[in-house]
């Protein structure tokens, strides 16, 4: 019995919050809407207010004082064909077979002991000359090349980095 009167007593404070939640809602609201009107009850009905902003400076420029400045235009170097070389002190040839823009793909072989074959894609940034490859066979040796590209696009030397430790190799390849 004493269980029930305790479940009735607390729906009673339910519900007498929420009617309490409700007035003060209420009254936010009413107070919020009545400082509104006295703001816009202080501004005479009939003014307008306007920001005015200064306008920028504008500057003259005769035609003749105009330069025309020719932009090169930056051509995509030619990747595709044999280039050969030094990787580690080790003979090598790198083939490049497809190029499509930007990305290319081939080959490369560098002859140590056991020699190592292993395909490979790449970009080139057309603009700095850098180039960037990456094996695509997996293999303990596989890694990615950075490289740099020369001016007159005959030869190209860098770094390749194996994946598995990190280790560094130089190599120089030139087009044949």
């Amino acid at each position: 019995m004493l269980s029930l009167f305790f479940k009735k007593l607390m729906s009673i404070v339910k519900i007498q919050n929420f009617i309490f939640s409700l007035m003060l809602i209420s009254f936010l609201l009413q107070t919020g809407c009545e400082q509104r009107k006295t703001e816009e009850a202080s501004i005479p009905k009939d003014t307008v207010q306007v920001k005015v902003e200064e306008p920028a400076p504008v500057d003259t420029v005769s035609k003749d004082s105009l330069k025309v400045v020719e932009v090169p235009e930056v051509v995509i170097p030619e990747l595709i064909g044999k280039w050969t070389g030094t990787f580690d002190k080790r003979s090598t040839t790198l083939r490049i077979t497809e190029q499509d823009g930007k990305s290319f793909k081939g080959a490369i072989t560098i002859n140590y002991r056991e020699v190592i074959n292993q395909q490979v894609s790449g970009t080139i940034n057309e603009e700095t000359l850098e180039v960037s490859m990456k094996d695509l066979l997996h293999s303990r040796y596989a890694g990615t090349y950075k490289a740099k590209l020369s001016q007159d696009l005959k030869k190209l030397s860098g770094t390749f980095t194996q994946n598995v430790d990190k280790t560094k190799f130089s190599f120089s390849l030139t087009k044949k």
